[in-house]
């Protein structure tokens, strides 16, 4: 693959790319994507807390959302995650139905080897099982509908334990119902004179002519609190810049302005802690200069020292000419007739039936004219 080296890290013998960006037209599943994320993670956080005496209540059955659309409700679900860890990479999967885990299987890949970890088939553990020290008498004590990695966990294996750590650490958002961050990223600048050095700092190489940023709280009756945060902007007559400021409320200020504030804390976490941050609407009041910006920080190795990654969901075009992104950055969701959604990589798109796609290739063209499909069809209204 003709990567930059830049924009991905190794890991055992895989390169790993730091950001991903997916494209799609309208109702075509991108937000499915990051839906069905937050499932995951919530049946490996909480498949415990089901009781199998209460199988027949409805209101205690496993999280199962069927494809509305065909006849699917009596499939089961499955979820599969490749993760790497300590230079170790596991794939992880389960399956199961409104009362059931059916199967669950972790795995161990190597080289050219491969190792099952253990596998559940309904209550039962495979013999490969016992060989790698996963106790059977935790299998005993985990019912129909808990997970066996989030039963081990609970008692202590470490490898469980690392696992589930690592999928707690997907951070994912929609930049949408960014507004609840404005309070997080706050409080974290008023954590420390470093917090607030660093995102007044974000927020002066943005453009946004801020020199400084305070917060105020206000205690009110309908409220428990409510915070302003308040930019300060040079002042200046007669185009002279005075050595006084002028703070305006975060609500004087623009939407990029605000948008780009709110989403600081959950993009410093995610560098600083090593995340996967996944953001949904990524260009939502965002200018395409910013969307830019956010990407060069997840991509350069001084601001990206841990090796986060950010993946997002986006129709900013701009983003399909970056010369610093290569064609394995970029996917694509497309429905077809039966309303079945797809999701796919450039890298593995044609430039002819005999060429592939050049790395230096301009790309927003192509996809407009839809030589990559994932653009909507809009067919003419009668009064057209």
């Amino acid at each position: 693959m003709e990567w930059s080296k830049k924009n991905w890290f190794w890991v055992k013998d895989s390169n790993l790319l730091r950001t991903s960006i997916i494209f799609w037209p309208n109702a075509s599943g991108k937000s499915t994507i990051l839906e069905w994320m937050k499932m995951f993670q919530t049946i490996i956080n909480n498949s415990h807390i089901f009781d199998l005496s209460k199988s027949s209540d409805s209101n205690n059955k496993l999280i199962h959302n069927w494809f509305k659309l065909s006849n699917t409700q009596n499939e089961p679900t499955e979820f599969s995650i490749a993760i790497a860890i300590d230079d170790h990479l596991y794939e992880y999967l389960f399956q199961y139905n409104d009362d059931w885990i059916l199967y669950e299987e972790l795995k161990k890949i190597n080289k050219s080897t491969t190792q099952t970890l253990f596998r559940r088939i309904e209550n039962k553990l495979s013999k490969e099982s016992v060989k790698y020290k996963w106790n059977k008498n935790i299998m005993d004590q985990t019912s129909a509908k808990t997970l066996f990695l989030t039963s081990s966990a609970w008692f202590q294996h470490k490898l469980s334990k690392t696992i589930i750590e690592w999928i707690n650490q997907i951070n994912i958002l929609s930049a949408l119902w960014s507004r609840s961050y404005k309070d997080i990223t706050s409080t974290y600048l008023e954590s420390n004179i470093k917090s607030k050095s660093q995102i007044t700092s974000y927020m002066k190489s943005a453009d946004f002519l801020i020199e400084d940023i305070k917060i105020e709280r206000l205690e009110l009756k309908s409220w428990d609190e409510f915070i302003w945060v308040l930019f300060a902007h040079p002042v200046y007559i007669d185009k002279a810049k005075q050595e006084k400021y002028r703070y305006l409320r975060d609500m004087e200020e623009s939407d990029w302005t605000q948008q780009f504030y709110r989403l600081l804390w959950p993009i410093i976490e995610a560098l600083e802690d090593w995340k996967i941050l996944l953001i949904d609407e990524f260009d939502n009041s965002l200018h395409a200069f910013l969307t830019d910006h956010i990407i060069n920080l997840f991509n350069d190795k001084k601001s990206n020292k841990k090796n986060a990654q950010l993946i997002v969901t986006t129709h900013d075009t701009s983003l399909l000419n970056k010369e610093e992104l290569s064609k394995e950055h970029f996917r694509f969701t497309e429905k077809n007739r039966f309303w079945e959604w797809s999701l796919y990589s450039l890298y593995d798109f044609s430039n002819t039936q005999t060429k592939k796609l050049r790395n230096d290739q301009k790309y927003g063209k192509d996809y407009l004219e839809g030589r990559f499909w994932a653009t909507p069809f809009i067919s003419k209204t009668q009064n057209d």
